[in-house]
């Protein structure tokens, strides 16, 4: 079986020692693609070597363990997170970052044109009141055609709403905002019109 579909199924964090690799290793690809947008080649190869280097010094008592791997890529994506902060900024939407507080969780999204999306999915709460953020686990890859992000912000103040951004082929985009609300049949669903989130 091809390599992708198998990371795909894979369920994080993984049940043996194998799986869990595979997994701090999927997380590092995530974080590396956030740090490349941040960053020239040149830097990041330099953050690269920089961050190899002192986990290397940092695990080498383990260095002859059966995890000493897991540990390496786990100390290379927590290195990675740290970095991420420091350029993190109050007025960044959750969508634009991975936060080291976000999980994996199964998503089904569906629209009434007939795409749908079902898989893992990265989920960010954010605001304090049970707003969240999905986008693919595979950070650069979308959830329907031209959509990378959904976001449903919940206020007391006023009726739930779902925001996504949509990139069309012709180059340029449009964010959607719509209200929201939970579905009488399942509680883990968001529907409005046309559109409906589910997050397990």
């Amino acid at each position: 079986m091809p390599l992708l579909p198998l990371i795909a199924l894979l369920a994080c964090p993984g049940q043996n020692t194998l799986q869990m690799q595979a997994c701090e290793a999927k997380n590092l690809e995530r974080s590396d693609l956030i740090l490349q947008k941040k960053m020239n080649g040149k830097d990041f190869a330099a953050w690269v070597d920089a961050r190899k280097k002192i986990c290397e010094l940092a695990k080498q008592p383990l260095a002859n363990g059966s995890i000493y791997g897991q540990l390496l890529i786990g100390c290379f994506n927590q290195m990675n997170e740290s970095l991420i902060t420091q350029f993190r900024s109050l007025a960044d939407s959750p969508g634009d970052q991975l936060p080291s507080d976000s999980k994996m969780v199964h998503c089904v999204i569906q629209s009434e044109s007939g795409h749908k999306y079902e898989g893992g999915c990265n989920f960010a709460q954010f605001g304090g009141n049970g707003s969240f953020n999905l986008r693919n686990e595979f950070i650069d890859s979308p959830l329907l055609p031209g959509i990378y992000s959904f976001s449903i912000q919940l206020d007391t103040a006023r009726r739930p709403v779902m925001k996504y951004k949509r990139i069309f082929r012709e180059g340029f985009d449009k964010e959607f905002v719509s209200p929201v609300v939970r579905s009488n049949d399942d509680s883990a669903c968001w529907v409005t019109r046309g559109l409906s989130v589910c997050a397990y």
